[in-house]
């Protein structure tokens, strides 16, 4: 679908279906063609005069001159649009490999400081430096510079389960001295905990309308950072905790636009979800600055 959704909220399993809308987009801007094509050919416009002045008449040449000139300009703007393309696939590849290469690692540290009696690396060093990639990555994938990523761990706070942000990226700094806790039981913690949202993807298009419709928790870095967010695209992080498969966190995709984020994005997002969740489901209870994390 193109243009504005008509859904405040969108749930997807994988991007497999996105080349529908390709497909009608493409198919449209063809048969436009092809009727334009079919037209000019057929003749002159009966509403022209049967007679053209002179002053309008073009000289062979000139009209082979323009021809062989945007064939060769349609050529270049292919050709940069190809390598373009090609560069930014190869980026995005690369971006992918490193999110798992630094989770490997991070793993592989993890178990060596275990086995050596040491205390574990700090979860927010893991969080912002992995928040870090997956920016580069969407910001790259969306061609917007204004993507922002955070990342929330569910720890115990007074025998209840809470969603924390340990990690952000292209998000204002100064959101980490106000963050609140976010329960398992409110906004996009229920949702996602809920036996059609807890997988896939959940496209949030309209922030504010979602708050109103009490699918989003407002926050005070929501009111104070106003303008920041205003769609998000939800990944559950799903795995392990020791005694069942559990909501272990949640990764949040932000832009200050709205309608930004589609169905073709969502294979890539699970993808980190699902990378970050084998971090967290092979380091459980482990981590030196959440001690009750799940």
């Amino acid at each position: 679908m193109w243009g504005k959704k008509k859904y405040l909220i969108e749930h997807f399993n994988d991007g497999k279906g996105a080349w529908v809308d390709y497909t009608k987009f493409n198919l449209g801007a063809t048969g436009t063609g092809i009727l334009f094509a079919i037209f000019t050919a057929t003749g002159v416009p009966w509403w022209f005069p049967d007679k053209i002045p002179k002053l309008f008449c073009i000289n062979p040449f000139y009209i082979l001159a323009i021809i062989i000139i945007l064939v060769i300009a349609a050529w270049i703007i292919r050709a940069s649009y190809l390598i373009d393309r090609s560069r930014r696939s190869l980026n995005r590849k690369h971006i992918l490999h490193n999110i798992a290469h630094l989770s490997r690692d991070w793993y592989s540290d993890i178990c060596k400081l275990k086995t050596k009696g040491n205390k574990t690396p700090d979860i927010k060093i893991i969080s912002n430096d992995i928040c870090n990639l997956v920016h580069s990555y969407f910001k790259d994938l969306t061609k917007k510079d204004n993507i922002g990523v955070a990342l929330r761990i569910a720890a115990i706070e007074n025998e209840e389960i809470v969603y924390n942000t340990v990690g952000r990226a292209g998000l204002n700094l100064c959101r980490e001295k106000t963050s609140e806790p976010l329960k398992a039981t409110e906004g996009i913690a229920r949702l996602l905990q809920d036996k059609d949202g807890s997988h896939g993807i959940q496209i949030i298009h309209d922030v504010e309308a979602a708050i109103k419709a009490k699918i989003y928790k407002d926050t005070d870095n929501d009111k104070k950072f106003d303008g920041e967010i205003k769609t998000v695209m939800v990944a559950p992080i799903n795995g392990w905790d020791g005694e069942k498969q559990a909501l272990l966190g949640i990764l949040y995709i932000t832009s200050p636009q709205k309608y930004v984020f589609s169905q073709k994005y969502t294979d890539p997002m699970g993808f980190i979800a699902d990378t970050i969740a084998n971090i967290l489901a092979s380091t459980n209870r482990e981590f030196n600055n959440l001690n009750s994390v799940i």
